[in-house]
């Protein structure tokens, strides 16, 4: 009965703390994560649910300076629009270029 007191908690604490929240390395040299249009249309480019560039034309990019991590980057064309939305999901590491095109 006494070890039945002392593992119950236990597991118990062992399911609560199981779920770990994302973990970011800070860089002394940040990520940099460049976005290039080559598409005739104009995308949003959102990096995580963030806008961080809003209708961006043909032939420019954007750039923006991360830590090492995990991140979702989506470029979502208008409502209506002959070209179709893409996203990625990678990893970064500290000081990395990470090249994305929108085709």
């Amino acid at each position: 009965m006494n070890r039945s007191l002392f593992i119950l908690p236990a597991i118990a604490l062992l399911l609560f703390t199981g779920c770990e929240a994302e973990v970011v390395e800070e860089c002394a040299v940040k990520a940099t994560i460049r976005v290039i249009n080559n598409t005739v249309c104009t995308p949003d480019i959102e990096l995580d649910g963030d806008v961080i560039a809003d209708g961006l034309l043909y032939g420019d990019s954007v750039d923006v300076e991360v830590n090492a991590s995990n991140y979702d980057v989506k470029a979502e064309m208008a409502f209506i629009s002959l070209c179709e939305d893409q996203s990625w999901n990678f990893d970064v590491e500290c000081g990395e270029l990470k090249i994305l095109t929108v085709q």
